[in-house]
């Protein structure tokens, strides 16, 4: 690979920029990332006015195919064409199955799902206030709960575990499930908090994770990082300060002030591919760095209606970012 020149007080971040072009072949290689958990029906109605608690308020409805998971390996293939990456994940044989598989299809994904056809596919609901914040939100996911950990001991999905290079697994899975898949893993083990009522699975598989992203109440749920083992961790608070752990340092950065937003759906899924994207592209890239890019994708997310941001690397460069090239 050619070697890259920097300037005198060139920002890390920019460095990153000008040296991304140049590594990109060598480092992009068609390493196999494997993603293990939600990927189910959206259902997201909108308020487009304010109005009493518990009465009918003038909106609008929209359905996408969504999960942490899926959201989060979609914005992975976006930026990392050149990898392998699967989805792994339960569905039923309805309609709501037929549109996650076809937005699998759509984004490049391979499909290693178990599908039952007598079953129906996991759902999340979520109402928003005018402003695009989740006012309430409903999960339907049993089918998470046993169907799944059952498709795990598949001798197929086994043998690509087995080969597999980087795991991004959410807290959809019982504890026990992700215990033993994260134990079992030679690689980079990545954890999606998922919720405050679903992050404490997370706990007894803290000391096999490498990097985990929550949210401020889901860490709550999730308890003391340092009891737990958990060395690397980045944590969201809406539009507060992101804390985050790098191997048991604590950095902060604050996330910028975006005044139209859209839609929250989806833009922490967005911030963790994104971020997970400029690690495996540049390893050497702090967290913080990756952090900070990744928080552009997290914007173009709040900015996008629904869980599906379009998204490539020009996308998450800053003014700033280009002139330094």
């Amino acid at each position: 690979m050619r070697s890259v020149c920097y300037q005198p007080g060139e920002t890390p971040e920019c460095r990153f920029w000008k040296n991304h072009y140049a590594m990109i072949r060598a480092v992009m290689t068609k390493g196999h990332i494997i993603g293990i958990g939600g990927a189910h029906f959206d259902w997201i109605a909108q308020k487009t006015q304010s109005g009493p608690h518990g009465a009918s308020t003038p909106g609008e409805a929209k359905t996408f195919a969504g999960g942490c998971c899926l959201n989060t390996l979609r914005v992975l293939a976006q930026l990392l064409p050149s990898n392998r990456i699967t989805m792994i994940s339960a569905r039923g044989g309805d309609a709501a199955g037929s549109a996650v598989q076809a937005a699998m299809e759509e984004a490049g994904l391979e499909d290693q799902s178990a599908v039952f056809l007598d079953r129906t596919t996991p759902t999340y609901t979520a109402i928003l206030n005018a402003d695009g914040d989740v006012e309430a939100a409903v999960a339907d996911m049993a089918l998470y709960e046993t169907a799944l950990p059952r498709h795990l001991r598949r001798l197929e999905v086994r043998q690509a575990l087995a080969a597999a290079e980087v795991l991004v697994i959410d807290a959809n899975l019982p504890g026990d499930a992700i215990k033993a898949t994260a134990e079992a893993f030679d690689g980079l083990v990545v954890a999606l908090a998922i919720s405050p009522a679903k992050a404490e699975r997370l706990r007894e598989s803290a000391r096999c994770i490498d990097l985990v992203f929550m949210n401020h109440r889901e860490q709550a749920g999730l308890g003391d990082f340092e009891t737990m083992g958990l060395k690397n961790a980045v944590i969201t608070a809406g539009s507060e300060t992101i804390t985050i752990y790098e191997d048991g340092t604590e950095a902060t950065i604050s996330p910028g002030t975006l005044h139209d937003i859209v839609d929250v759906t989806g833009a922490g899924d967005a911030l963790a591919g994104a971020t997970l994207a400029a690690r495996l592209t540049k390893p050497a890239l702090s967290l913080p760095d990756a952090v900070t890019i990744g928080v552009k994708a997290a914007h173009k997310a709040l900015q996008t209606p629904g869980p599906l941001v379009k998204i490539n690397w020009d996308d998450l460069r800053t003014k700033a970012d280009m002139d330094g090239q």
